[in-house]
């Protein structure tokens, strides 16, 4: 018993208009899934920011004024005095610098919503 023979010629119109369909749909899905305009950084993003800049503001001063206190009391010998004093002057440092980029925060955060 002979298998009938597929004429491959006869069906190349059908699978033509096949994938002509098939890229017809997927190009409809991807257009419907694209995201609109992006806006830039959500605003729980803008706050992480935020956040993360004020406690850097303070805890970078902290550690320079801890650092150079620690330092001083090892060659002089003053262990821990220097550097509980260069703590306190690097959190006052820190506080300044946090209450400096917060005001200026605040104020591109009023700006911005004036030109709005």
């Amino acid at each position: 018993m002979a298998m009938p023979e597929r004429d491959d010629a006869t069906r190349q119109p059908s699978r033509h208009a096949d994938l002509q369909d098939l890229d017809r749909r997927l190009s409809a899905k991807l257009a419907a899934r694209k995201p609109e305009k992006d806006d830039g950084p959500s605003e729980t993003g803008k706050a992480w920011t935020t956040a993360i800049k004020l406690s850097g503001d303070l805890l970078a001063g902290l550690f320079v004024g801890g650092g150079l206190g620690w330092g001083i009391d090892r060659l002089a010998g003053t262990a821990p005095w220097v550097m509980l004093a260069g703590l306190g002057i690097g959190f006052v440092a820190g506080l300044r610098n946090l209450l400096r980029t917060a005001r200026q925060i605040e104020h591109e955060r009023l700006s911005g919503d004036r030109n709005e």
